[in-house]
């Protein structure tokens, strides 16, 4: 043996008869070791089963952590304010909500419609009772506000307002809309109970909750649209006309319809033109454009087309219980007509010649202008450019297009 190891040796017993406590913790020691070595098995499964158990533990406490700041912005509003017609419950981490029955991404959150009575042939009977919700008098008796699209029949709508609604109708301009908002913040009701206006759609959302207050508004055909709003701005713009032809246009003006539809309460219009409405990516424009499709149906309580106009009046004296066919449609649309083309200026010989000099290996002179109007439409929906600048208003007419035949459907079977 070592001797260092003899001195090592003898330095312990020293210590034990020195500390009986040391004597004690070695028996001690060399017992858990003895146990530790007969029951190593049993010992490792429940050391296994604890530390199992300590992490579900911490996993469900995490879990609580990170919901509640959801729950919190759900009833609080969140990043998306609260939805007063009620949403799934999305967290502002989700990518969108649903409102009102719309997919609303969260980029164009501010552009959703808060206050809104859905489409009167879309509603659901209520469970409990069996009717319909919401009931008629949601519609009837309270405020009721037109969205004029530019020439997609808003002139002749605009005047059969005045014969349903008098003198009481309101037209809301790009000049007064900041005054107007201001007044309906202050007052907590609209400047009239009938409403028209370009900029129109969104003013419901400044009105107290609960207040009676709904949307119609009629589309036309994206291409006859946008030829009829080009010949509007020639007729104002002769001179830039000659140098600017339609196709141009459109691809500047196009998908009129889905900046009107992006209309928001929350957007500081002005006297900005909805032209400059931003609506984002290509990404956005799509997600916009299916959010504007969802609209249609949950924003307004009807929606027409002009292929009908006489339909049209029919449908919206059924939901409001207003005299809209009884003063506008029938024999008196032919009167309406004629008052509305006698407050238009027509056209000129020379935007005329104009739009007659773009029309593909020419037309004859003796062409009406309906016939210039058919020839240049055929061209337009040739053109790739055209069509892709025009792709929302094309899609959002055709959603149109099918709710209004089936408004007219359902409209016949319950009278």
């Amino acid at each position: 043996m070592n001797p260092h190891d003899d001195e090592v040796l003898l330095h312990s017993e020293e210590e034990e008869k020195r500390s009986p406590q040391l004597s004690f913790r070695k028996s001690v020691k060399m017992s858990f070791m003895d146990t530790l070595h007969r029951h190593w098995k049993k010992l490792a499964v429940i050391g296994v089963l604890a530390v199992v158990g300590i992490c579900v533990a911490i996993g469900l406490a995490v879990s609580k952590d990170v919901e509640k700041p959801a729950d919190a912005d759900v009833s609080e509003g969140g990043s998306f304010g609260a939805q007063k017609g009620g949403h799934d419950g999305s967290s502002q981490d989700e990518e969108y909500i649903v409102s009102n029955g719309v997919r609303v991404p969260r980029e164009l959150r501010s552009f959703n419609k808060e206050h809104v009575i859905p489409n009167f042939f879309d509603r659901q009977k209520d469970p409990k009772t069996g009717e319909l919700t919401p009931p008629d008098s949601e519609y009837q008796g309270g405020d009721v506000i037109f969205v004029l699209n530019q020439n997609s029949g808003g002139q002749i709508m605009r005047l059969c307002l005045e014969r349903v609604a008098g003198n009481s109708l309101y037209l809301v301009t790009a000049k007064n809309y900041d005054d107007t908002v201001n007044k309906i913040k202050e007052d907590k009701r609209l400047p009239s109970t009938w409403v028209a206006g370009e900029m129109a759609l969104g003013l419901c959302d400044y009105l107290p909750e609960g207040a009676k207050c709904s949307y119609f508004t009629v589309f036309s055909d994206a291409y006859e649209r946008a030829l009829s709003n080009y010949v509007t701005w020639c007729q104002s713009k002769p001179t830039e006309c000659e140098n600017v032809d339609i196709v141009q246009y459109v691809k500047e003006h196009g998908n009129y319809f889905l900046k009107q539809l992006m209309q928001s309460s929350s957007s500081n219009h002005g006297e900005a033109s909805l032209d400059q409405i931003d609506t984002g990516s290509q990404h956005l424009q799509e997600e916009a454009l299916q959010m504007s499709k969802d609209g249609i149906k949950a924003w307004f309580s009807s929606v027409c087309t002009t292929h009908d106009i006489n339909e049209c009046f029919r449908t919206l004296q059924h939901v409001y219980n207003e005299k809209f066919y009884d003063r506008c449609g029938g024999e008196n649309l032919g009167t309406l007509r004629a008052d509305a083309t006698s407050k238009s200026s027509g056209i000129s010989d020379d935007v005329l010649n104009i739009i007659k000099g773009q029309v593909a290996g020419g037309i004859g002179g003796e062409a009406t202008f309906h016939d210039v109007v058919e020839k240049i439409k055929k061209q337009l929906e040739h053109d790739p450019e055209v069509k892709t600048a025009l792709h929302a208003d094309e899609e959002i007419y055709k959603a149109s297009e099918e709710l209004f035949e089936n408004e007219i459907e359902d409209r016949r079977r319950r009278e």
